[in-house]
Order: structure tokens, then sequence, then C-alpha cells
């Protein structure tokens, strides 16, 4: 397993790993970032990071607070492929991008 890529086999201990290098160094965290691969792993860290999000919320803010921030996550998550991805890809192909983290959003379907 690589600094920038989560694999869920790898535990804990990978997710740990991860956020670590995505929050102490995140320059360094997408300037190795893979521009091929699915979508799967990063959905998985993402799914893991908002349940810990949530369970931290609910501790600090209590269930009502913790339910509206998780409602949009959701929508940003959701609604997040449209405002980001499009943009993102447009971007890449007009400059002929083709590594590096612009690069891995049109890879990934984007329109």
């Amino acid at each position: 397993m690589s600094d920038v890529e989560f694999v869920l086999w790898d535990g804990p201990k990978g997710f740990v790993k991860v956020w670590r290098k995505v929050v102490l160094e995140p320059r360094e965290f997408y300037r190795h970032m893979l521009s091929t691969g699915g979508l799967q792993n990063p959905l998985v860290f993402l799914a893991i990071s908002g349940a810990c999000y949530f369970i931290l919320k609910v501790v600090v803010s209590g269930l009502p607070n913790a339910v509206n921030a998780f409602f949009l996550v959701c929508l940003a998550f959701i609604f997040g492929r449209v405002f980001c991805c499009s943009p993102a890809s447009t971007f890449a192909k007009e400059r002929g991008i083709t590594k590096g983290p612009c690069a891995y959003v049109p890879m990934q379907g984007c329109p």
C-alpha cells in the first residue's frame, strides 16, 4: 500500500496512515495521488471518515446537530460530482492535464 491510497484490508492502521498524510502533509498527499483506479477505496475512506465525524458530532453537540451535519455532508457528497467533477474535468481537458489530482477526476467517468 502506498501512503496515499486507502485499502480496506489494511484495516484501521491503513486508515490512520492515510488520514495523517491528508491532514499533516496535504501537498505531498495530492502530489503522489494516483491518477488511475476506481472510486471504491476513496468512497470507503469517505464513509469511515463520515462515520467518525458523526460519532464525534453526537458526543460534542448532541444528536439533532449531528443529524443536521450528516444531512449536509450527504448533500455535498451527492451533488459534489455536479459542482466539482464537471469543472475539474473541463479544466483538465482544456489544458491537456494527464497526471495528478486534476487528471484523477476526469478518468472516473465525469462528463
